[in-house]
């Protein structure tokens, strides 16, 4: 009989911690779902997490390991920015209040200009790091996929930027 009750509340903590039943979400958690840009943000956040992955290991196999390190740090940098924009708009899209969306705005708008600032500046160093001091070729080019990264979600946020919905 204890292992029933037991296996019961198991049960229920697992309904209550997934959200809903067999599956089932609630209506109310409907607008947590990410639209297209949290998607495409999620998805940028993961990119750049490789990045840092694939810089750390360089480093650790002592592979141009100041230069590594650096740009392990610019990927890092990168995906904090998609993760904090990313959460931005996930506040953004539950304001109800067509008020509070437009008071909303021009704070985001900001941050994402402050954002892709930081992105430019971060891809023109990996670009002087890759043409003055990098010297080995898949160093090089996981150096410029990066950097074609950073330029795309700074493209996105600019856009975004100018975008109110």
């Amino acid at each position: 009989m204890k292992m029933i009750k037991r296996s019961v509340v198991i049960v229920l903590v697992g309904i209550v911690l997934s959200g809903g039943v067999l599956g089932q979400t609630p209506k109310r958690r409907a607008a947590v779902v990410p639209g297209s840009r949290g998607i495409y943000l999620l998805r940028q956040y993961l990119v750049f997490s490789k990045h840092n992955t694939a810089f750390l290991g360089f480093a650790h196999n002592h592979v141009e390991q100041d230069l590594t390190m650096e740009f392990a740090s610019l990927a890092n940098s990168a995906y904090t920015c998609a993760s904090a924009v990313s959460v931005l708009f996930s506040i953004y899209d539950q304001l109800s209040c067509r008020a509070d969306r437009d008071m909303a705005w021009p704070l985001i708008k900001a941050e994402l200009a402050s954002q892709a600032n930081l992105l430019d500046i971060s891809a023109k160093a990996v670009d002087h790091n890759i043409v003055t001091y990098v010297k080995t070729p898949a160093v090089a080019a996981a150096a410029a996929r990066m950097k074609k990264d950073m330029e795309e979600l700074k493209a996105f946020l600019e856009t975004t930027e100018k975008d109110q919905q």
